[in-house]
């Protein structure tokens, strides 16, 4: 089982742990992962693990975990370890606009009103910057946070937000815009850094590409579940933007479907009052509320084409089954380590999941992305 750096905020190094029990780690394309940790009390450096602490695996510090919370168990004399990956650090901010010069809020939003669209990955490393790296109010600036090189990739869009959660926010931008998105620990100069993740596309119908390919003929998965979900499918959006009652503006976005394949969902525009600001926020919405077409399976560590030697988090790739074939992206990786097991990997492919988050934001209907 692999070790475990103790590496605190600021970078200094507390030890290592190498006598765990259990170690579950999940990573996300698309958002924020998570990790569950058990540790006797008796191993060396347990006394250094502390909220706020990052543990770094061993070779793969782009994993790196960030302790959110301690459980100590006296009955079974163990340290239950739980946090998120280091993505996770949005989680303590909000989306918040620029404030104007007499102290109000509006809204951030990019490009400006009236522009072209622009790369995604601007999109996206405009909100990192304004509420990670370089807020306006440098109270909120995460300390030795820094975003990687802007390369004006991905599809082009724009985005708006008014004190979202900013994971929430990223993971909706990233879902759209089929783009992962990261915050990594730079060692050598002591920093995290922001970026962005594409993936590459090493599916069958990507012609030219290194192609890979799994499927439980080939040895290379097993137990794959595949599902199909049209349970928050909508077609056809009302987008109300600027006004009230009667003088509100509202746009209606993907109309032409009717009967029973018609589904209507509302989206809160707020002021937005430039028709292709309601257009794009109407779209999103609708892209966000696809079927979802997802497969499951346990990656095999023998076989040709494995995981984390071939292919990654984010890549795509073409699975093969007996409903056919599905070219998918590794959305979600889950790793379990146990003493006495064999490790086991967990991979999501497709879109993700339908989770109760998913469906209160839906509810809410706030403009995002």
């Amino acid at each position: 089982m692999r070790s475990l750096r103790i590496v605190t905020p600021g970078f200094e190094l507390l030890g290592e742990i190498a006598g765990h029990t259990s170690l579950t780690i999940t990573c996300r394309h698309y958002g924020v992962g998570e990790f569950q940790l058990s540790v006797p009390w008796g191993a060396a450096h347990a006394e250094a693990l502390a909220i706020d602490c990052m543990l770094v695996p061993d070779g793969e510090p782009h994993k790196t975990l960030l302790i959110e919370g301690l459980v100590y168990e006296e009955a079974k004399a163990a340290i239950t370890v739980r946090g998120c990956t280091l993505d996770g650090i949005a989680k303590r901010r909000l989306a918040v606009p620029p404030p104007a010069a007499d102290g109000t809020f509006g809204w951030d939003r990019v490009p400006a009103p009236g522009t072209p669209d622009i790369p995604a990955e601007t999109v996206l490393k405009h909100f990192a910057r304004n509420n990670l790296a370089d807020p306006p109010d440098q109270g909120r600036a995460v300390p030795y946070m820094a975003i990687a090189p802007d390369l004006g990739r991905g599809i082009s869009m724009r985005g708006q937000a008014r004190f979202e959660q900013l994971d929430a926010l990223l993971h909706d931008l990233a879902e759209y815009a089929d783009m992962g998105w990261t915050i990594a620990p730079d060692f050598a100069e002591k920093r995290f850094v922001f970026d962005v993740v594409p993936g590459r596309d090493l599916a069958v119908g990507n012609p030219g590409a290194t192609h890979v390919i799994l499927s439980a003929k080939m040895g290379n998965v097993s137990e794959m579940a595949h599902t199909l979900d049209a349970a928050s499918l909508r077609n056809t959006a009302y987008v109300g933007g600027n006004g009230e009652d009667e003088l509100r503006l509202i746009l209606a976005v993907g109309d032409g479907f009717e009967g029973l394949a018609r589904r209507e969902t509302w989206v809160d525009g707020g002021n937005l009052e430039m028709p292709e600001e309601l257009a794009s926020a109407g779209k999103r919405r609708l892209t966000g509320t696809d079927i979802k077409n997802t497969m499951h399976g346990a990656a095999l560590i023998h076989g040709a084409f494995q995981y984390g030697r071939d292919f990654d988090l984010g890549d795509r790739v073409t699975l093969l089954s007996r409903t056919g074939r599905l070219d998918a992206r590794v959305i979600e990786a889950r790793e379990l380590y146990e003493t006495g097991k064999p490790d086991a990997i967990q991979l999501t492919f497709g879109e993700a999941p339908i989770t109760l988050a998913t469906v209160v934001r839906g509810m809410q209907g706030e403009v995002r992305r």
